[in-house]
C-alpha cells in the first residue's frame, strides 16, 4: 500500500514525496554519552571515508523543534490531491481491516513524529535535526552521520524517490537504504565512538520484525526498515563489499520484502509472477475498488504475528517460518455503493477485502492456512461459522485453499466472504 511518506513502511510506501528518517531506537546501537558534536565537515568527512564516496557539495542543514516538524508533516497530508487522498484513506481502511491500525483512528490526523530524530529530504537534498529530540551530544552526531550517508548516497546514485516504487517494493528499497545509513551508523560509532556492534554481528542476527517481533505492527515495520534493511546490507556487504551494496541501491534494486528477510533470495535473483485477483468479476459493478498492491512477506508475518502473540499454542518462531515460503501475493479492497452514508470505523457494513498469495509449496500454502487461524480467532476475536469461514461481531471472513494459492477475505457476511474467497481464486 501507500501511504504518507511519514508512515511506517510494511503495507506502506512514500507517496507525497519522500525523506530518509533516523528514529529513536532505530539506529544501530547506544554509546556513552560525549561532550560536544564535532562540525558537520568533520563528520561528513568520516562518512566519506567509510562509504568510499564524496560529496559534491554538503547538504543544507536546518535545526527544528519537534513541534515545528510535526506541523510540517501535518502540512503535507493536506497537500495531497484528491487522487493520492483517496487511495491513502482506502489504504488506511485495509490497515484497519487488518487489524494493523486502530479502527478510531482519523487518517486525516497524519502520523505522530515525536520519535523522529532527523530527516533528509530527497527532494528538497535538505538534512533537518530536531533539536529537542536529541539525548546528548553523542546521539546528535550519529543522527548527522545517518542523515549524512544518505545524502551522500543520494548524490552518488540520483536516488529519487524510494517511495516510487509501489508498496511491497517500496518497502524493500526503503529498508535497503535505510539499513546502509544504519550500517554507516554502526561503522561509524565503532571508529569514532567507542561502538561495538560489529557488520559481522549485524549480518548474522535474527530478524527483528518476525522472530524479534513486538505486539505494535508500526513498532515491526521500523524495526523492519532499520534492523531488518541493516541485516540485509550487511550481509550484502560481507559479500561483496560497499560494490554490492551499491549495486542494490542504484542498479538492481530489491523488489520484495522477502528479499530483504532472505539476502539469499535477493542474490539468487528469483523471479516472481504477480497473483492476480478476480474479485470484480465475483462482487459485480455495485462494488468499486478503494486500495490495491501487492502484499509482501512483512505484512504477511504480521498477520501470523498477531496471531502467535495472542494464542499459547503458536510460537514466534512457528509464525516466522510460516511466512517464509511465500512466493507472491496481492490485496484489493472494495466498497458497495459510493459515500461514507452508513458506515462505521472501518466501513465494515459495506467493505470486502481480498487478500490472495501463492507459495512456494503446496504444503507451504496448507501450513500457512493452518497458522492464520489463531490471527483470526485470538486476534481478530471470530468464530468458526462453518467450513472455512468465521464470523464476528460486525465482520465476517472466509479462506480457501488450493494447490499453491491461499485466499482471505473480510466482508459482513460469511456468505459472501466465502462466495469471493472461492472464486477471486
Amino acid at each position: 500500500m501507500r501511504a504518507g511518506r511519514w508512515l511506517p513502511v510494511g503495507l506502506a510506501a512514500a507517496a507525497a514525496g519522500t525523506v530518509a528518517l533516523v528514529t529513536a531506537g532505530g539506529g544501530a546501537e547506544r554509546v556513552e554519552a560525549g561532550s560536544e558534536v564535532p562540525p558537520l565537515a568533520t563528520i561528513a568527512k568520516r562518512v566519506e571515508d567509510i562509504r568510499g564516496l564524496r560529496f559534491e557539495r554538503l547538504p543544507k542543514v536546518r535545526r527544528v523543534t519537534r513541534r515545528q516538524l510535526q506541523a510540517e508533516f501535518d502540512r503535507q497530508l493536506d497537500r495531497l490531491s484528491g487522487a493520492e487522498l483517496r487511495r491513502y484513506e482506502g489504504d488506511q481502511e485495509a490497515y484497519k481491516l487488518l487489524g494493523f491500525v486502530d479502527p478510531e483512528a482519523d487518517a486525516e490526523e497524519g502520523a505522530d513524529t515525536s520519535d523522529i530524530l532527523g530527516v533528509y529530504d530527497f527532494r528538497t537534498k535538505q538534512l533537518t535535526i530536531v533539536t529537542d529530540a536529541q539525548g546528548d551530544p553523542f546521539q546528535a552526531e550519529l543522527t548527522i552521520a545517518h542523515e549524512l550517508a544518505h545524502a551522500l548516497e543520494d548524490q552518488a546514485f540520483k536516488l529519487g524517490d524510494p517511495g516510487a516504487h509501489g508498496d511491497d517494493a517500496a518497502a524493500a528499497y526503503r529498508a535497503a537504504a535505510e539499513g546502509s545509513a544504519t550500517l554507516v551508523e554502526a561503522q561509524y560509532a565503532r571508529r569514532h565512538l567507542g561502538g561495538g556492534v560489529t557488520t559481522k554481528r549485524l549480518a548474522y542476527s535474527q530478524p527483528a520484525s518476525t522472530k524479534k517481533a513486538k505486539p505494535s505492527y508500526s513498532e515491526n515495520a521500523s524495526r523492519f526498515t532499520y534492523l531488518d534493511g541493516s541485516r540485509f546490507v550487511a550481509q550484502l556487504h560481507r559479500r561483496g563489499g560497499w560494490k554490492l551494496v551499491n549495486r542494490a541501491l542504484q542498479l538492481d534494486q530489491p523488489v520484495s520484502t522477502e528479499e530483504i528477510l532472505h539476502p539469499d533470495a535477493y542474490l539468487d535473483g528469483e523471479g516472481r509472477d504477480p497473483v492476480r485477483l478476480r474479485a470484480e468479476r465475483v462482487l459485480g459493478p455495485r462494488f468499486h475498488r478503494l486500495a490495491g498492491g501487492a502484499f509482501g512477506e512483512f505484512d504477511t508475518s504480521q498477520l501470523l504475528m498477531a496471531g502467535a502473540l495472542t494464542d499459547d499454542e503458536t510460537t514466534r518462531s512457528e509464525a516466522a517460518k510460516g511466512a517464509a515460503g511465500w512466493a507472491a501475493g496481492r490485496y484489493e479492497l472494495w466498497r458497495a455503493g459510493r459515500g461514507e452514508r452508513g458506515c462505521s470505523e472501518p466501513c465494515v457494513e459495506r467493505d470486502v477485502l481480498v487478500v490472495a498469495w501463492q507459495w512456494d509449496r503446496a504444503a507451504d500454502a496448507a501450513q500457512f492456512a493452518r497458522l492464520l487461524r489463531p490471527y483470526l480467532e485470538e486476534f481478530q476475536k471470530l468464530r468458526p461459522a462453518g467450513r472455512g469461514s468465521w464470523r464476528g461481531k460486525v465482520v465476517a471472513a472466509a479462506l480457501a485453499v488450493r494447490g499453491h494459492r491461499v485466499t482471505l477475505v473480510f466482508a459482513p457476511a460469511p456468505a459472501l466472504a466465502r462466495l469471493v474467497a472461492q472464486r477471486a481464486q
